[in-house]
């Protein structure tokens, strides 16, 4: 029997460098539409066909038309409620009888005692006034206005009550300082709030520095 002879395999030329010039070019997207048999060897014809067929894009579970069901978490969302704009926080203070606004208009800074010295001048050149749940100190500035200053101890309460009491005063006198003229006086004004005004409500307070006030305009007329 005649045994047909194998030439050689040339392993060198097998295990040869490509060098740059002639370095195979592989354009990447024709790889992506057309496989490379080689890929596939060993592979059956029906195997390899199932390997180079993308599965179809997968379609929502979600049912549309006449048939999907209304108020789904993913449809419209309702529209909001009309009902009142007003803050709980002011709903709650004008229940308690304080007078409040929706957008109150604040006593501008210019018309606030600010510094401590000027709170000393008051207390050393000024006279005084006594209402039931304050002391008013008065003395005259320099200024074609009036300014104001409050003052509220630890004995009044916490921070948050005497916020509050600070808060009604300088309401107080930002609505009653254009009809009684306080600032055609020219003065700078501290009121000393006491510890029982914070066991009432706002009316009573309200009354009683529009008292003090009044007083302070006859004292001033004379």
């Amino acid at each position: 029997m005649w045994h047909r002879a194998t030439e050689p395999r040339n392993t060198a030329s097998n295990t040869a460098v490509w060098p740059g010039a002639l370095r195979p070019q592989i354009d990447h997207a024709e790889c992506g539409r057309y496989t490379p048999p080689l890929l596939f060897r060993g592979l059956r014809q029906d195997e390899a066909n199932l390997s180079t067929q993308q599965p179809p894009p997968e379609t929502d579970a979600r049912i549309s038309g006449p048939d999907a069901e209304e108020g789904r978490p993913g449809g419209a969302l309702p529209p909001p409620s009309q009902g009142s704009k007003t803050p709980r926080c002011l709903t709650a203070r004008a229940g308690a009888g304080e007078f409040v606004q929706a957008r109150p208009q604040a006593l501008p800074k210019q018309r606030r005692l600010a510094k401590r010295r000027d709170f000393l001048r008051v207390y050393e050149t000024g006279r005084k006034l006594f209402s039931r749940y304050c002391v008013l100190f008065f003395a005259a500035n320099e200024l074609p206005y009036s300014r104001i200053g409050i003052t509220a101890t630890k004995k009044t309460g916490k921070a948050n009550v005497r916020n509050r009491l600070k808060r009604w005063t300088r309401e107080i006198y930002r609505h009653e300082r254009a009809p009684l003229g306080l600032d055609a006086y020219a003065l700078d004004l501290v009121v000393n709030v006491k510890p029982n005004a914070a066991e009432v409500n706002f009316r009573e307070y309200r009354d009683d520095l529009r008292r003090v006030l009044q007083k302070l305009r006859e004292e001033r007329g004379r």
